[in-house]
């Protein structure tokens, strides 16, 4: 082996071993995210919150799309998609979810309707009392 051979495969022994021990250092360091519990009220007479005023309508609020199914009826779930995290959209005329990154599709409970997705949304409770709707775990 020749003196630009040998520094060659030195820097390439050298390059993965450095990125072999920053992975793992990584990995170590990462740190689980603090889960806060959801449980918030928004009132709907707020014209923040107009689109919940018609039944199809949907909005983001503190990382959770809600929409409005019936009159009396809401749905809430994580806004993102659980395959990509791309943001989903509510689709009245269809009665579910959808990711608009990979097509993903979630029913008004929050199963994958279709793939690439394999886990569900997840679902939030709402009650709704006048004209204000709480959301909560």
């Amino acid at each position: 082996m020749d003196r630009k051979e040998f520094i060659i495969k030195a820097g390439m022994f050298v390059s993965v071993c450095a990125c072999a021990g920053a992975c793992q250092s990584s990995q170590e360091e990462q740190i689980e995210p603090k889960k806060e519990e959801i449980d918030f009220t928004i009132d709907l007479s707020n014209t923040k919150f107009a689109d919940l005023q018609k039944v199809g309508g949907f909005i983001y609020e503190k990382l959770i799309i809600i929409a409005r199914k019936s009159e009396s009826e809401f749905l809430a779930f994580t806004q993102y998609c659980t395959h990509s995290a791309g943001v989903i959209k509510f689709i009245p005329q269809k009665n579910h979810f959808e990711c608009p990154v990979h097509y993903s599709k979630f029913d008004i409970e929050g199963k994958v309707i279709q793939d690439p997705a394999q886990k569900p949304l997840k679902k939030y409770q709402t009650e709704l009392e006048g004209n204000l709707l709480r959301i909560f775990e």
